[in-house]
């Protein structure tokens, strides 16, 4: 090969790499949508290379929380739509069937969870008990000290063992519904 050619190519090949991995510049600082970054795999307990996600369901009344492996670090989203699947028995949950998260915002430290119209399948205990699994499976991660609740985008009060609250932390709940 002729050293010119050489030359070309290594140049070329030089110019696709440094123009093929840059990152574009926005003029200033831009919220980040998590809707569209990469969700959580939850993996077999053997392969997990991230923390541990930690879910809450019922073993009888009392809820107990389930250390399921991540393939990366855990966050709150990611935490809340895994308690939305169904537990291996003998653990179950109170959250209906169906119940959708629709969105999901850290504002500051209170985790805003929108949900489908779903969670309202049930009324009283087992309502209460449906939004206490979502309170401590979102605080589990550390990332936030208060959960606020929406269904469908509007606001709702979520029912505590101290009434129903339109923010809610730990000290809202009571055993069964505390963990240890």
């Amino acid at each position: 090969m002729r050293p010119a050619t050489v030359l070309a190519t290594a140049t070329l090949c030089l110019a696709l790499l440094v123009t093929g991995c840059g990152v574009p510049l926005d003029d200033g600082p831009r919220a980040i949508d998590r809707s569209t970054t990469s969700q959580t795999t939850l993996v077999s307990p053997a392969a997990g290379d991230g923390e541990n996600l930690s879910i809450y369901f019922f073993r009888d009344e009392r809820l107990e929380d389930q250390q399921v492996p991540a393939d990366r670090d855990p966050t709150v989203d990611d935490a809340i739509k895994a308690v939305l699947g169904e537990p291996e028995p003998p653990l179950t949950t109170l959250i209906p069937t169906g119940t959708e998260l629709l969105g999901f915002e850290l504002d500051g430290q209170t985790a805003v969870i929108d949900l489908s119209e779903d969670i309202q399948g049930f009324t009283g205990p087992e309502q209460k008990g449906a939004y206490a699994q979502l309170v401590f499976t979102a605080l589990a991660t550390g990332e936030a000290t208060s959960v606020q609740f929406k269904v469908s985008g509007e606001a709702v009060k979520a029912p505590t063992d101290n009434g129903n609250r339109d923010l809610v932390v730990a000290n809202d709940y009571d055993a069964p519904l505390k963990p240890r």
